[in-house]
């Protein structure tokens, strides 16, 4: 779509497909071991997941986090490569602005990723240690937290919401344009505002943990800016709908 033959890092490219397709063998093996697959719920929280006592699967636990950490590799390294060939490996003549708009939604939730995944990275390094070694890094009884846990692990849940999201916006707003066939519709407000729900994305997570005992006083902020992005995400569907296409078609 951006004219050129290639990723800018073929082999990056390979690698990360096959760093993926690891993580892919090391999740099901999991199925099979002593125990079964790891039993912790899919968020994770401690004290069930940090324990094989709690969550009576200590080998599948194990195998879980090692998946997951082999799956951001291949996503960080996969993520850089879009990035760069976007920025770097453009056919002569086009411009930021001539950029197709899935691509640009792709960049940004690569960017989102790399950006949010260092925390939870960190977080599952602690939660490994907290299974293999008797650490207690969310073990109250002996001085961890294991609210810590809920907000590295949702620092980076909510960004990835529009890590999902984003590219999928993208497609329908190309298929809409084509099937118009007419230019898309508020080409620069999509992308401006696609921009302020990545910057945003980054300021929401605590909403998911209002059952948790946060401050009251930061569920009153995280409530605000909960409520700010969804105007940047409204104005987004407003431009990117039938009608609107259909407005600019007529």
């Amino acid at each position: 779509m951006i004219g050129c033959d290639d990723m800018a890092f073929p082999r990056i490219n390979r690698l990360s497909y096959q760093f993926f397709l690891l993580s892919a063998v090391v999740l099901l093996s999991s199925f099979v071991v002593k125990g079964g697959a790891f039993g912790g719920a899919w968020t994770s929280y401690p004290p069930l997941s940090a324990s094989g006592a709690y969550n009576l699967t200590p080998v599948g636990a194990m195998l879980w986090l090692l998946a997951v950490a082999l799956e951001f590799v291949a996503f960080l390294l996969g993520g850089i490569n879009f990035t760069v060939t976007v920025m770097n490996s453009r056919a002569p003549g086009m411009k930021m602005f001539d950029i197709p708009i899935v691509v640009w939604m792709i960049v940004l939730a690569s960017i989102i990723f790399m950006a949010s995944v260092g925390p939870l990275i960190a977080g599952a390094i602690m939660l490994l240690f907290d299974q293999t070694m008797s650490t207690g890094f969310y073990d109250p009884a002996r001085g961890g937290d294991p609210l810590l846990w809920q907000h590295l692990f949702w620092f980076f849940g909510h960004p990835e919401v529009y890590v999902v999201l984003l590219p999928a916006m993208g497609v329908v707003a190309e298929i809409l344009a084509v099937f118009a066939r007419k230019k898309l519709f508020g080409y620069k407000t999509i992308l401006y505002t696609a921009w302020a729900v990545g910057v945003l994305s980054f300021v929401v997570w605590a909403h998911h943990q209002f059952v948790a005992g946060i401050d009251p006083r930061m569920a009153n902020i995280f409530s605000v800016t909960t409520l700010l992005i969804s105007i940047p995400i409204g104005e987004m569907i407003f431009f990117t709908s039938p009608r609107s296409t259909a407005a600019r078609s007529g």
